[in-house]
């Protein structure tokens, strides 16, 4: 079977969760006679005859993925997305509402779900109880023992001929909405202090990525109790940085963001000869005598020629890897998982014809995308003002206020609504061909236009009642699938959110 990961950006390609997730199962999946090829969303269009047999959506948050689904669930092609963070549990935290209600909606059109922590998982079971779900640890990279036990000799002699102790943290030093990475480095730096103490000479290296050295966060550095090199994180610097740590600090704070990541930092470290001493959250628990909890511990194994990590270990490290990180392994599961799951049934005849209004953060990425597919892009209330949307409800400048049509939009309107198209001609001699709207639907025109938009107020009372009154005038004119709504910022919908019909009102009556 042929199966494509899709990722919303060309940054994402390049990103530590494809490199590692999914990069090193690839041979152990060609070896059972499966293709995994990953590729941006937007490159999946035109959609052909060249279809993947199953889809993996990759932290595509957006109503692209919404679209798309809508699409390969109409063809009775698999559609499963891998839920790396949680930002759906969180149900006190405004933030995360716009991603939230993308899970309502995606859910009914999923047809499997992908994790790699047994707490994710057991959310999964929660929020999503229909769908089959797959735990697949992050797998490790080639291994040689014979290699991987020198290097640690060498490390060893390093610390007891010169007392220089080498200390590595790599990571993401940042996340938008929660302290994690830097914070985590300065939070827990006080146990790094327990090697100035005995005697030894710590020194730092830190590899991140550069959107987090702000200034605020390097200020953070300077409180560390042992000096430090700073530099921007590439793949070849972290290969070199663990071979040349003699242990990797990784700390872990345990807030839920933080807790339900991933193994693969540990592995990445323990596999390329470091030891690993973590604080905080017992994230990496399941490495067993392979992890030291506080300094106390590595100074001791310094000071005795025997540290966890170390040639006459390796026998024990590599039979725990093969538990819990190896890449055939996790192949083979991942095979055997996707083999099992069947056909899955087509939501209806024929291709969906799919309305998405836009968010006041939504982007043209959304719309071209839309757009390529033969849906049509609608003006909401906060849209953004610069696209060619096929309808636009508002007031026509220096006009009537209606539903202003494209060309497309013509073509795809009722039949009983095409008497009552007006045209009016602006003042560049444009025709513009529009519908007036009357009542409730003229109220929505008139308070488009005004300046109170703009006003944080307004949008937390009327997001909800103005976008779904948008979705009704479309959905009272064209024949529709389903209504999307396209948004990356967190607005403030309520339960008394559109009312849709097929799939998607299926999940509604599941997850609220």
């Amino acid at each position: 079977m042929k199966i494509c990961v899709l990722v919303p950006s060309e940054d994402h390609l390049a990103t530590a969760g494809v490199r590692i997730r999914y990069e090193r199962i690839g041979a152990g999946l060609r070896a059972r006679g499966h293709e995994l090829s990953v590729m941006v969303i937007d490159n999946v269009l035109p959609l052909g005859k060249q279809l993947a047999d199953i889809y993996l959506l990759c932290k595509c948050h957006d109503a692209r993925s919404l679209i798309l689904a809508a699409e390969l669930r109409a063809r009775g092609i698999h559609l499963g997305a891998d839920f790396f963070d949680d930002y759906y549990t969180l149900g006190g935290d405004s933030r995360f509402v716009h991603i939230r209600e993308w899970l309502r909606d995606i859910g009914p059109y999923l047809t499997f779900a992908l994790c790699s922590t047994p707490p994710m998982q057991e959310s999964l079971r929660s929020l999503l109880p229909h769908l089959p779900c797959h735990m697949m640890n992050d797998p490790y990279d080639a291994v040689d023992s014979s290699q991987l036990g020198q290097a640690i000799a060498r490390k060893i002699d390093k610390v007891n001929s010169t007392g220089i102790l080498d200390i590595g943290w790599f990571g993401i030093g940042d996340n938008p909405h929660f302290a994690v990475g830097l914070s985590d480095l300065k939070d827990f730096g006080w146990v790094l202090d327990g090697f100035n103490r005995a005697g030894l000479q710590p020194r730092l290296s830190i590899l991140t990525n550069r959107r987090a050295m702000t200034p605020d966060r390097l200020a953070l550095l300077t409180r560390l109790p042992v000096p430090y090199r700073l530099e921007e994180w590439t793949e070849a610097g972290e290969h070199q940085l663990v071979q040349e740590s003699y242990v990797c600090f990784l700390p872990v704070n345990a807030q839920r963001f933080s807790i339900v990541k991933s193994l693969n930092r540990c592995v990445t470290a323990l596999t390329g000869g470091s030891q690993v001493l973590t604080a905080g959250y017992p994230l990496y628990a399941d490495m067993g005598d392979y992890i030291y909890s506080g300094s106390h511990g590595v100074i001791a194994d310094i000071a005795a020629g025997t540290p966890r990590l170390r040639q006459e270990t390796l026998p024990g490290l590599l039979a725990l890897m093969r538990g819990n990180a190896d890449p055939q392994q996790e192949a083979a599961g991942l095979a055997a998982f996707l083999e099992s799951l069947g056909s899955p049934v087509k939501t209806g005849e024929g291709a969906p014809f799919l309305a998405v209004i836009h968010g006041r953060l939504s982007t043209g990425l959304v719309h071209k995308f839309a757009q390529r597919l033969g849906h049509i892009s609608v003006a909401g209330p906060w849209s953004p003002a610069a696209l060619n949307y096929d309808v636009k409800v508002g007031r026509i400048p220096g006009g009537p206020a209606g539903m202003q049509l494209s060309e497309k939009a013509l073509k795809r309107l009722r039949p009983e609504h095409a008497s009552r198209v007006k045209i009016f001609t602006a003042a560049d001699g444009r025709k513009i061909p529009f519908l007036p709207l009357n009542g409730a639907l003229g109220d929505l025109a008139e308070f488009q236009d005004a300046a109170r938009l703009g006003f944080d107020s307004v949008l937390i009372a009327e997001y909800s009642y103005l976008m779904n009154a948008a979705g009704a005038a479309v959905n009272d004119h064209f024949d529709v699938t389903a209504i999307v709504h396209s948004e990356y910022a967190p607005p403030f919908w309520n339960a008394a959110k559109r009312r849709p019909s097929g799939p998607q009102a299926a999940l509604a009556l599941e997850t609220r």
